[in-house]
């Protein structure tokens, strides 16, 4: 943290790997190891109206440990870089009918020691920080989101300007339920390609 507190003097812009990430849902893996994390909604919907009739719908969380800013100095730009697995179930046209949402968490997570029932009492906030769909779809390539954290009604700069760990919870109204079963099947912190794991990337002035 020290390091990273010095750089952000130094620098108007560091990149953040998260320290935790867990797909939510009833059925999901372990979340320690699992390579990619998947998101839908349901019936119109990104977030259940009641944590405990969640299990329609499925959510991602980021978790991540951010310095407070420098004297002076004020976040001026904030983006989640995520990356779709290739061959998605979506085209484009749906994609950005239904944007991959950032959203604040209600609660702390941990991986390590995160089970199910912890979705009672860890949820998605109604407000959004920003949201996103792909510029383009290649199936055999890896796809890029970029979502705009400043853009949204919820005040990301607020909260990263504290410092300390920042939660991000990832929704979507695409519904799984549909004829072609459409999901967002991201890879996680844990996918052996480096390249592809999800990043925060902050500027400042």
């Amino acid at each position: 943290m020290l390091a990273a507190m010095l750089l952000l003097a130094q620098t108007p812009a560091l990149t953040f790997s998260p320290q935790s990430d867990v797909w939510v849902y009833p059925h999901a893996s372990d979340p320690s190891k699992d390579a990619y994390l998947r998101v839908w909604g349901t019936q119109g919907e990104a977030v259940a109206p009641d944590p405990a009739a969640a299990s329609d719908y499925s959510y991602s969380y980021l978790r991540f440990d951010l310095p407070a800013p420098a004297e002076g100095r004020k976040l001026s730009e904030a983006r989640l870089e995520v990356t779709q697995v290739e061959k998605p179930s979506f085209s484009l046209e749906l994609a950005k009918s239904s944007p991959l949402q950032a959203r604040p968490l209600l609660g702390e997570f941990d991986e390590k020691t995160w089970t199910y029932g912890d979705s009672l009492k860890i949820f998605p906030g109604k407000e959004i920080f920003g949201e996103a769909a792909p510029e383009a779809i290649d199936p055999e390539k890896p796809t890029p989101i970029v979502i705009d954290l400043m853009k949204g009604k919820g005040d990301f700069r607020a909260v990263a300007e504290k410092g300390g760990w920042v939660n991000i919870a990832l929704t979507s109204t695409m519904d799984v339920a549909s004829g072609e079963r459409t999901v967002y099947r991201l890879y996680s912190k844990d996918t052996e390609k480096e390249a592809v794991r999800p990043k925060l990337v902050l500027k400042y002035e």
